[in-house]
């Protein structure tokens, strides 16, 4: 931040064991890094260990982490590829709000995956809703990505009551749905039809 480095780790991660005839399978690392509200740059770099020629690979993105505090908002949307009710007393690098959520680390569902099952968190509902017993309408959707038209036959709606985080874990099954490119969206719409 500003040319500041905030926080560093370096470590090894270890991958499962390959067989070189076999196809190199994904695996997944989950780093979890508190820090204040603010604009970084995430700088990452892999290198193989066991590689002494190739040269490491350098990745950076920027970060807004100015999330607003009176204003109902969403998490990014995070693919899942398992999920369960976390254990009591057994958090691990998965574990989010009661479940443990291993990442769907892609954006691309082949045809052996009959349904798109995705985390989310909504924020600080409580803080515009006054009366806690009232109900809101979670709506989420799959969208045609080139016209933005929500598909009829793709869209779930719940009933929810406010608070300063609701979860959602949740499925479509989209076994029926043509190949194609598409949005998948969610909303909190108050009493008054309001998104």
């Amino acid at each position: 931040q500003d040319s500041t480095i905030k926080t560093f780790r370096k470590y090894n991660l270890h991958s499962p064991i390959i067989d070189s005839n076999e196809q190199r399978p994904n695996f997944i690392d989950v780093q979890r890094i508190p820090l204040p509200k603010g604009n970084y740059t995430l700088e990452l770099t892999i290198k193989d260990a066991n590689d002494t020629i190739t040269k490491p690979y350098f990745y950076s993105s920027d970060i807004d982490l100015n999330y607003p505090q009176e204003k109902a908002f969403f998490s990014d949307i995070e693919y899942v590829a398992k999920s369960y009710i976390q254990k009591k007393n057994s958090p691990d690098i998965f574990s989010k709000n009661g479940y443990t959520i291993e990442p769907y680390v892609a954006n691309f569902f082949p045809e052996s995956l009959n349904k798109l099952t995705f985390y989310s968190e909504l924020y600080n509902t409580d803080k515009l809703i006054a009366d806690s017993s009232s109900v809101f309408l979670l709506r989420y959707y799959i969208a045609s990505a080139s016209s933005l038209e929500i598909l009829p036959n793709y869209v779930f709606t719940s009933r929810q009551k406010a608070k300063s985080i609701i979860p959602i874990l949740s499925s479509i099954d989209i076994q029926l749905l043509p190949s194609g490119d598409y949005i998948l969206g969610i909303q909190a719409i108050n009493s008054e039809n309001k998104i």
